[in-house]
This record gives C-alpha cells, structure tokens and sequence, in this order.
C-alpha cells in the first residue's frame, strides 16, 4: 500500500513581453520521462531511508539533508513510511479510515 501526495500542473508560468505571468501549456511526459523519473525517485528515497538512524546503512547522497534540516527530513521519512511524525503518536502507524477526496477523473 503507497500513498501520493502530487500538485500535478499541465504547464508553467512565464513572464510575456510585458513582464506579466503568463501560462504556457506543457505537453505531457512520455513513458520514458515517467521511467526515468520513477527509477530517479525510487533511488533517492531508498537512500534518504537507509540514511535514518538504526539502518546500519548511510548514503552521502542523502546525508546532507538529514544534516541541514532533520525536522523535514524525519517529516519526510514518516510520509513515506506512513507513520506519524511528531506528537504523542509519533513513530504509530497512521490511521486510515478509507478514502477521502476524490479520484483523479472526478476533477
């Protein structure tokens, strides 16, 4: 079981001739762009979870950001691993009580 947190965008901001924002659609990914950024994903998120304590296991890769920001990294590692990351629960499953929101073809 997996959980996505995404903000998924079909295009960027740009400023036109004016300096105003204006928005340029972007065409959507191939296959080989979403594999690739699936196994680059994959990676690093291997290596910033062998990098917590108690894995027997570092990676310079993903060191520095346990070294610069460990709150966001320990926010990071219990997202992934879906647990709770602070408070009195902290390091408890989280609670799942079935699905909230709505699927993507709902939008």
């Amino acid at each position: 079981m997996f959980n996505i947190h995404a903000i998924l965008l079909d295009g960027i901001y740009a400023a036109d001739d004016e300096g105003q924002p204006q928005f340029q659609v972007l065409p959507a990914p191939d296959n080989e762009e979403v594999a690739r950024l699936r196994a680059s994903l994959a990676e690093l998120i291997t290596q910033f979870l062998w990098s917590r304590p108690g894995t027997g296991k570092r990676s310079a890769r993903a060191a520095p950001l346990s070294r610069d920001q460990p709150w966001l990294a320990g926010l990071y590692a219990a997202s992934v691993l879906g647990r709770t990351a602070f408070g009195s629960n902290a390091g408890r499953r989280a609670t799942r009580t079935g699905f909230i929101g709505c699927r993507l073809n709902c939008l």
